[in-house]
């Protein structure tokens, strides 16, 4: 299909099967999550997470991960959100919220049969084998840390209060302004330090003030630690972005205009943060009831199609 037809358009389907309707080097910017394994059941027979085995979980998972590559710019970058789940998971596991018809925990999760409070370690096997099997080139880290994270009743190790966020490209040059996401001195004096040292640097051939007084000036690096609280979503959907996370991701690493894809989209936070910053998106979401919930969010900012089920997806 042709690229300006996907242009803010939401695909309807299997993440493998609609990437293979995006041209290749075709999109700017990737940021998604994926179903974390073992974790929750979204009621789907065609959905990922609930796999018998940790790595036909990953085997699935990198089936996409290489439609992704080949759909990414070679100036592009991913951003891959993705958490953990505990192995032998038990009576969590057998919790069910009344919100959720399906129950927001897997009622028999396949990481059950795993080491008992053994963490899967499923978002860095993931990640390694990207690097080793696909040539990808992990540059970050991000910690996407909870302040408000939600608490736990363990008491026998510490509550989680954060998740790792991928940043991935697939060549060495690629688009990323760090400017646009610096972070403001709070002491002055801080500033004049840093002005001051690297003009000495310049004396000694190694820098050019100038340039360096400007970044100095809009603020520092802010760092792969991101403090960022999660946010209350009315909907069913009940793994949601947090916008201030995605909008950082984009104005960094999304060229004015560009176009951002989610491979899962749910409820549609990456389509709505694209378009609040002049960027268009293209979204794939198995869920007919996510797509919905995307589309009421996005309508007020742009009139957007869905392609429900085209080739055959």
């Amino acid at each position: 299909m042709r690229l300006e037809e996907l242009k803010d358009t939401i695909l309807q389907g299997h993440a493998l099967r609609r990437l293979q309707d995006i041209p290749d080097n075709s999109v700017h910017l990737i940021i998604t999550s994926p179903p974390y394994w073992g974790l929750r059941d979204y009621g789907h027979p065609d959905q990922i997470g609930m796999e018998p085995e940790l790595q036909q979980y990953l085997d699935h998972l990198l089936q996409i991960t290489a439609e992704l590559h080949r759909v990414l710019r070679k100036d592009g970058a991913l951003f891959w959100n993705h958490g953990d789940a505990y192995g032998g998971t038990g009576k969590k596991g057998d919790s069910r919220d009344p919100k959720y018809k399906n129950g927001r925990n897997a009622i028999d999760p396949p990481n059950r049969k795993y080491r008992p409070k053994c963490m899967t370690m499923q978002n860095y096997r993931l990640a390694m084998q990207m690097v080793d099997r696909q040539g990808w080139i992990l540059r970050n880290i991000i910690i996407w840390h909870k302040p408000n994270a939600m608490p736990s009743s363990v008491k026998d190790r510490l509550n989680n209060t954060y998740e790792p966020v991928f940043f991935f490209t697939k060549s060495r040059r690629y688009y990323f302004n760090l400017d646009a996401i610096r972070v403001p001195y709070k002491d002055p004096r801080e500033l004049k330090y840093r002005q001051q040292l690297d003009q000495q640097r310049d004396y000694e051939g190694k820098g050019y003030p100038q340039r360096i007084e400007r970044k100095l000036g809009s603020g520092k690096n802010p760092g792969d630690v991101w403090d960022i609280n999660t946010k209350p979503f009315r909907g069913a959907h009940f793994a949601v972005f947090p916008m201030e996370l995605v909008e950082r991701i984009i104005k960094a690493a999304c060229p004015p205009g560009g176009i951002v894809l989610d491979p899962f989209m749910g409820s549609g936070t990456t389509a709505l943060a694209a378009l609040k910053n002049g960027c268009s998106f293209i979204g794939i979401e198995l869920k007919q009831e996510y797509i919905q919930m995307a589309l009421e969010r996005i309508d007020p900012y742009l009139k957007t199609k869905t392609l429900d089920n085209w080739g055959g997806g």
